[in-house]
């Protein structure tokens, strides 16, 4: 999801975070960020490297995460959307 967002967003005002491993989330992430102009970006907590790269280096500090706490971790989503 990472390599389609720089692809295809450049300097994108915000992301739609879900998780990588279950494919709702994902699914309906795919029409929010649609509409939102916004790139979808596939994560979890064990392997968020990607993505926190992708935000920092895009400055995406605005954004919207699917599916809970137990999935995508309020610490993670912190760090993703901090610019360092």
């Amino acid at each position: 999801s990472v390599l389609v967002a720089e692809n295809f967003f450049i300097r994108p005002q915000a992301a739609v975070l879900a998780y990588a491993q279950n494919f709702p989330d994902g699914l309906c992430g795919g029409a929010l960020a649609y509409r939102m102009e916004a790139p979808l970006i596939l994560t979890r907590d064990r392997n968020a490297d990607l993505a926190l790269a992708y935000a920092e280096s895009n400055l995406v500090v605005d954004g919207v995460v699917l599916g809970g706490e137990n999935l995508i971790s309020d610490d993670l989503a912190r760090d993703i959307f901090t610019v360092n």
